[in-house]
């Protein structure tokens, strides 16, 4: 990978294998904006297309599945309880959500570290956790591997990608960081579309580029933050699909409107 600065977006620069033997080139800047490049690296049938502009990142849209799911209320009922808990601290919520975010990139680091150069993170429960889960099911082909849908124009980035051991099959793995508390009361149902929705728009973004890791299946795995375990689920990658395309017409309706009430 290699870094470059345009303007006041720093862009990281990464060649993505595809099937025909050539490799597609994508960028990504820190806000998650994706470019598929048109170089002399890129496939044919790649290069036949319009060098994209920068294209959003699928985790944004699929915030727009979130009313088909349970979270909302959830969350809501979350923040009133650590608010009251702790005597009317407002702003412990966002604290408390900026503490998740960070493990969360604590352990996408933790695991592209060891798939990419078997670095193994001992002093970490949430590493150790998926570790001893999921490690032993895949052989290893990627880590942290850029996407775009040529057609659609999103991006993404896909955590982990291996071959199940036993049935041989492309999977892609998504990483996700959960609070005890919140899988005990309610497991993956407050977020599971959601999820699954960007998991899909990944795999569909995978086959788009006819990319060497386009996958079967694809899993979450959610690890718990205290490191006291991790749950893999599949995703069904049809119904998780239909979910993204919908909250995609609605991300872009959404922009559309407030374009229209900048004018």
């Amino acid at each position: 990978m290699t870094t470059t600065q345009r303007g006041s977006s720093t862009w990281v620069t990464q060649e993505h294998p595809l099937k025909s033997g050539a490799s597609a080139i994508i960028e990504r800047n820190a806000k998650h904006k994706y470019r598929l490049l048109k170089g002399s690296l890129c496939a044919e049938e790649l290069c036949q297309c319009i060098e994209h502009p920068e294209v959003q990142g699928a985790s944004a849209i699929v915030k727009y599945v979130q009313s088909f799911d349970s979270g909302f209320g959830a969350g809501k009922g979350w923040a009133t309880k650590l608010i009251r808990e702790s005597g009317g601290d407002y702003d412990l919520p966002r604290k408390v959500g900026n503490e998740g975010r960070d493990m969360g990139t604590q352990l996408h680091d933790e695991v592209d570290d060891f798939i990419r150069n078997k670095k193994v993170a001992e002093h970490s429960p949430m590493f150790v956790s998926w570790h001893k889960v999921v490690d032993p099911l895949f052989d290893w082909l990627t880590s942290e591997q850029f996407l775009v849908h040529k057609d659609l124009h999103f991006g993404g980035t896909c955590d982990a990608v291996g071959l199940d051991r036993e049935t041989g099959e492309i999977t892609i793995i998504d990483h996700k960081t959960v609070d005890l508390a919140s899988w005990e009361k309610y497991g993956s149902k407050n977020r599971r579309e959601e999820n699954g929705a960007q998991l899909a728009a990944y795999a569909a973004g995978l086959h788009s580029l006819n990319s060497r890791y386009a996958p079967d299946k694809g899993l979450i795995a959610y690890v718990l933050r205290d490191g006291s375990g991790t749950f893999l689920e599949e995703v069904n990658l049809s119904r998780g699909y239909s979910f993204f395309l919908a909250a995609r017409e609605t991300y872009n309706l959404h922009k559309y409107y407030e374009a229209e009430d900048k004018k």
